[in-house]
């Protein structure tokens, strides 16, 4: 069964693969360079069936610059979309196994969108994205 660990790096190699603009973390870092995503694990829920799987929920920080807030807001929507070539979720729809042999990944929904935050002196903007990934004994 993959490991959370494991998880968070295929998340992040997918998105990266699918959109090289975006600089990834699979952990939480001190300062990012936007555009940028930042993976952090939420939850996970055990008792899905009578065997070791598990269903992961990690969120999905997508943030940008907010230097010039109608070109950032731009950059994020297509980032946040439910697809296209820059969307993370149309990347996540198209490796849902995150290059793992045990895993079925699918990006389940959005929130938190704009707000104003400020990392290292640099402002930015951003949104949530929901991840549900399933791992078991396979």
């Amino acid at each position: 069964m993959s490991s959370i660990a494991a998880i968070r790096s295929g998340l992040a190699s997918v998105i990266s693969a699918a959109i090289p603009e975006l600089r990834g973390y699979d952990t939480v870092p001190e300062v990012a360079n936007l555009p940028a995503f930042v993976i952090e694990p939420v939850s996970a829920d055990y008792l899905l069936s009578m065997s070791l799987d598990t269903t992961w929920f990690l969120d999905v920080f997508v943030l940008v610059a907010r230097s010039d807030s109608g070109r950032g807001q731009t950059k994020l929507d297509a980032y946040v979309n439910g697809y296209g070539t820059k969307s993370i979720r149309q990347a996540v729809f198209n490796n849902p196994s995150l290059g793992l042999s045990d895993t079925d990944a699918t990006i389940t929904g959005m929130r938190g969108y704009g707000g104003s935050h400020e990392s290292n002196g640099l402002q930015h903007i951003g949104a949530i994205l929901r991840v549900s990934v399933t791992t078991g004994t396979a």
